[in-house]
């Protein structure tokens, strides 16, 4: 009985570890998620400002273009 008690204290001791492991496991999980989110939501953030800036860049230079041209017809 003694050896019967020994191995269920070791089984629930085992059992408690593993519920324990898996409650670290899916709180790690959750987190992850999180920072996922996070992540993407900041690259989206990052891509729509380079685009943003690139549209500024591409608009005030066919202005130059512009005024080049109308620099060049004027002076020719």
């Amino acid at each position: 009985l003694e050896i019967n008690d020994c191995f269920r204290s070791a089984q629930n001791a085992a059992e408690q570890y593993l519920n324990e492991i898996k409650a670290i496991r899916d709180e790690t999980e959750v987190q992850r998620q999180e920072i996922l989110k996070e992540a993407r939501a900041e690259a989206s953030s990052i891509v729509s400002e380079a685009v943003e800036a690139r549209d500024n860049y591409n608009c005030a230079m066919e202005k130059v273009l512009k005024e080049i041209g109308k620099d060049l017809s004027s002076n020719g």
